[in-house]
Parts: structure tokens; C-alpha cells; sequence
């Protein structure tokens, strides 16, 4: 679809034979891609944050050990804010956590600091923006779809995430609309649709 989006001023999209819409690439974007998609990167935390969080675990559980495994993850869950990711351990430090020389602190600490940013950016994005929905999160990585409605609009959503950068320690973001392949899977998924014609 991106060579599409390159070489083509009009498209046209056919869906078991029968061609479902006619126009140009923006005309198509606006009328059938019924969004943004807004993705994102969290910051890394530094070491001195990092730091910060070692001296308060230490605090709460003096005697904690460089490295966790299944046998002290709830002490140091439960340390670290309440046992809240527990539950919830990512497959890397669950592997870590099940090996013999288990995961080493500072990587499980790193691991609790993007749980807690993770949780942030979510609980943010459906507090400012109404029916958000994740389409998919790898990491640090993550990639929303905004319908379009009143409060959907590129400067809002730029002026939003601009002003929360910093709290939210997004490393960079980006916002398009809907990609034309997601427009293309929805057509061909929804073979029902009526036909449109655009010339």
C-alpha cells in the first residue's frame, strides 16, 4: 500500500471483484480511515532514576537480593508499589525470573519503571481522548486509534501529547491517519458494504 501512496494520485479499492470505492488517497483517508493512529515511544529511564528506586526498595526491604527470582518476586513487588505488576510479568523477566541465576535488580527495577510509564500513557490516553482504543504495545512501543470526533482533531492531539512529553516521558511520537492497508483489510473484512463510486 505505501508504493501505492508513492506512485498513485487515484485509487481504487476492489473487494472480491467488485470495486468498492474510487478517489484520491486523501479523499479515501478521510472518508473510510475513521481515525488517527497516534504512535509512541517511552523514554528508557536513566540511571539516576533508576538509582532513586533501588535506594527507596532498599528502604522498604533492606535485605533484598541482586538478583530476583520466583522465591522473592512478591517481597519485591510488594516493596516496589503494592504487588500491582505481579500478575502481570512481561515473558522476558517471567523467563529471567524461572532461571537458575534469575533476573538481575536493575533490570528488574528498569522492567517495574516502564510498568508504571506504560500504565501512565494508558490511563492518560482514555482519560483525553473518548473511545481510544491500543492496537498493539511491544515494549516500549506503542500504537492507538483515535476515531475522528470533536476532540480528535491533529491539533488537539498534537497540542495534548505535546503538553504531557515530558510527564508521560515519551521519547517521540507520531500521528497519521489511518494507514490505507487498514482501510483495504476493513473493506475486504466487510464484504457486505455497498458500493462507492468517486470519480
Amino acid at each position: 500500500m505505501e508504493e501505492c501512496e508513492a506512485l498513485c494520485t487515484r485509487m481504487g479499492i476492489l473487494v472480491n471483484g467488485e470495486l468498492k470505492c474510487v478517489g484520491s488517497i486523501q479523499h479515501l483517508k478521510c472518508k473510510f480511515g475513521k481515525g488517527y493512529t497516534v504512535e509512541m515511544k517511552l523514554q528508557e529511564p536513566r540511571t539516576d532514576v533508576v538509582t532513586a528506586t533501588r535506594c527507596e526498595l532498599e528502604l522498604r526491604l533492606p535485605r533484598v537480593s541482586e538478583k530476583i527470582d520466583t522465591s522473592n518476586v512478591a517481597a519485591v513487588c510488594k516493596a516496589l508499589g503494592g504487588g500491582r505488576y505481579q500478575k502481570s510479568l512481561s515473558a522476558s523477566i517471567a523467563t529471567y525470573l524461572r532461571s537458575v541465576t534469575g533476573c538481575p535488580l536493575h533490570t528488574f527495577i528498569m522492567w517495574w519503571i516502564m510498568e508504571d510509564r506504560a500504565d501512565t500513557l494508558r490511563a492518560f490516553m482514555h482519560r483525553n481522548f473518548t473511545n481510544t482504543r491500543l492496537i498493539e504495545q511491544q515494549g516500549a512501543l506503542f500504537r492507538y486509534h483515535l476515531p475522528r470526533n470533536s476532540n480528535t482533531s491533529l491539533p488537539i492531539i498534537f497540542r495534548c501529547l505535546e503538553d504531557a512529553k515530558v510527564i508521560l516521558h515519551l521519547e517521540e511520537y507520531a500521528v497519521s491517519d489511518t494507514p490505507l492497508e487498514r482501510i483495504f483489510n476493513t473493506m475486504a473484512a466487510n464484504t457486505d458494504t455497498e458500493l462507492i463510486y468517486q470519480s
